[in-house]
This record gives C-alpha cells, structure tokens and sequence, in this order.
C-alpha cells in the first residue's frame, strides 16, 4: 500500500489538469500538439522576453487585438499576437504574444481586472516529452501494484474472514454455556436475512424462544428503553461493526 500511494503522489505530481476549456485544462497537450516551437521566444533562450497565452473568446478577439498592447504601457512586444488557430467546445480561442520578463506578474494582474485571462508559456518540448514518457511509466506501475494490491486484500480477507467467524462461533458457544449452563442443551447456527428482515426475524425468535412472564422485557435496547439489547438468545452480528 505504501508503495503504492507513493507511485499515486509521483504520478499527481506530473498529471496536468483536464476539461474541455482552455480556461481549465493545461495547455501543454494543445500547443505542443499545434503550434511551432518558433513562435515561442524560450526556445532562443532569451533572458529578457516571456511568451504569453491568452485565453480570448472569439466573441472578443477584436477587442482584445485592440487592448492588449495597452494593459501595461511598454511593455508588450508591438504586434507580437498571434492566433494559434486553437478553440474550445466554449469558443475560446488561444493568442500567443511577447512581454518583457520583469512585467509578467504585473501584466497577468492587470488583465485579469480587466477579464483577460492570460498565462505565461514557456516551451519546453523535450521536458514534456519526458513527462508524457514518465506519466506512462507510473500509469503501468500504479496498474501492477492496484493489481498485485487487490490479490494480496483478496487473499487476506479470506484468511481474516475464516478467523473471524471461528471468533464468533467460540464467543457464541462461551456466552451460551455462560447463559444456559452445562451439558449444553442448545442449538448453534448462522441466519442469513433478507435485506431489510433483520428485525422481523429477531422478533419472530424473540416470541419463540421467551418466557411468557418476560416477553415485554426482550428487544433491542432502543425498543426496549434500555442501553443495552436483551434477547432469550445468544445473538452475535457477523457484519456489524459493533461486533466487529
């Protein structure tokens, strides 16, 4: 299991997030899959320009094409968006421009007061292949140990369940002779209901097996106004957990 939830948390650490909005979903798998590496200033590694996405619906690509120069004075590249030819299920399309580094944080704030959602983009093909490489490596690993997992509960539950019911049966036969004495002059055996015949089964014992002068007196604690369950027989849940 350890094992097992530390493959989980690896493979958390790299899945992305999903949907079918741009405004949810991480782009990775979009713009990888469509847009040329040359589009993105990281690749010639410069130390002073930073790609941006925008996130537009197509309703308002005029008027972003027309504002987005002028959210922070001078520090847009002039001219530099471009439509990635990319639209969601909702009709929002992605516009990659260049931006000044230092202004990035600034730039992403201020276009969000102005319900501009934009993310910075840095291209690293090689780095999300190798992610997409160790995703699939953890996917079949996290199969092998939920697999090898299941195996191991299954065979172990059934050992569990076999010491569980002789538990039941031994405390079952000490609380009858407690109760009723020795030689044992009493029958044990297991009632499996039909759902929901719990309490018409108990109730059917409980008028067959009490004394006359102490019906009223046996039940369940809640019927009875007691704490405690009192029956005229030695009565053991197997799969509640009270008993358990």
């Amino acid at each position: 299991m350890d094992d097992f939830q530390d493959t989980k948390s690896q493979y958390a650490q790299l899945a992305r997030p999903e949907g079918n909005s741009f405004l949810t979903k991480d782009l990775s798998d979009v713009i990888y899959g469509a847009a040329d590496k040359n589009l993105f200033v990281e690749t010639h590694e410069t130390d002073f320009l930073a790609s941006m996405i925008a996130i537009v619906h197509k309703s308002k690509e005029k008027e972003f094409l027309a504002s987005y120069e002028s959210i922070l004075e001078n520090v847009v590249v002039p001219k530099s968006a471009i439509d990635l030819k990319q639209e969601d299920k909702d009709g929002h399309k992605l516009f990659r421009f260049v931006i000044f580094q230092h202004s990035v944080e600034q730039y992403i704030n201020e276009a969000r007061r102005q319900s501009i959602v934009c993310k910075r983009f840095i291209y690293n093909k090689e780095q999300y292949d190798e992610d997409e490489k160790r995703k699939t490596q953890l996917e079949q690993r996290m199969d092998f140990q939920r697999n090898n997992l299941g195996q191991r509960c299954y065979y172990a539950f059934s050992e569990l369940f076999m010491a569980l019911m002789h538990l039941k049966v031994m405390r079952t036969y000490i609380d009858a002779v407690l109760r009723f004495g020795i030689p044992p002059k009493f029958f044990l055996g297991i009632i499996e209901p039909n759902k929901g015949k719990d309490k018409n089964i108990i109730d059917a014992m409980i008028k067959q097996f009490a004394e006359p002068s102490m019906a009223e007196m046996y039940g369940a604690g809640a019927d009875v106004g007691d704490q405690e369950d009192f029956f005229p027989i030695v009565l053991i849940h197997l799969t509640s957990p009270a008993f358990l």
